[in-house]
C-alpha cells in the first residue's frame, strides 16, 4: 500500500498506479472547475447603472509669453577719479595765460538686473 498527501493535507491509501493518476485528475479537473467558476462568476454580476450628470468644462487654457530681463544701468556706477579743479598755464611766464579749469568726476558704468528673463503663462479664453 502507498500513502500519498493531497493538497488538502488529507491522507489517501492508494494500492495501484491506476487509482493514483485518477486521483491527480480527478483534483486536477476539480481545482480548475474552483478557478473557472471565481473567474467567471465576476462578470455574472456585473451590473449597469444609468446615471444623469450635467457636463462642464473645466478647461484653463493659457499662452505662454516671454519677458524679458529688466536691467537697470547705473551711470555713475562706480567713481574712478572725483572732481578737481585746479589751474593749467605757467604762472612764472611772462605774458602766459593761466585758467581755471574744472574737471568732471569719471565714473563707470554698472549694471544691475532687476528681475531675469522668465516666460510667464497668461490665461486666455480656450477655443
Amino acid at each position: 500500500m502507498a500513502y500519498i498527501n493531497n493538497i488538502f493535507g488529507l491522507r489517501v491509501v492508494l494500492r495501484k498506479k491506476e487509482q493514483i493518476m485518477k486521483f491527480n485528475i480527478r483534483i486536477s479537473c476539480g481545482i480548475s472547475f474552483v478557478l473557472a467558476t471565481v473567474m467567471f462568476s465576476g462578470t455574472a454580476s456585473a451590473r449597469e447603472f444609468e446615471t444623469q450628470a450635467e457636463w462642464e468644462n473645466n478647461r484653463e487654457c493659457y499662452l505662454s509669453r516671454r519677458v524679458p530681463a529688466t536691467v537697470k544701468y547705473d551711470t555713475m556706477g562706480e567713481l574712478v577719479s572725483p572732481s578737481t579743479n585746479g589751474w593749467e598755464g605757467n604762472p612764472y611766464k611772462n605774458g602766459s595765460r593761466v585758467v581755471l579749469k574744472q574737471r568732471d568726476p569719471v565714473y563707470k558704468t554698472t549694471v544691475e538686473v532687476i528681475e531675469p528673463q522668465h516666460h510667464t503663462l497668461v490665461k486666455v479664453k480656450c477655443r
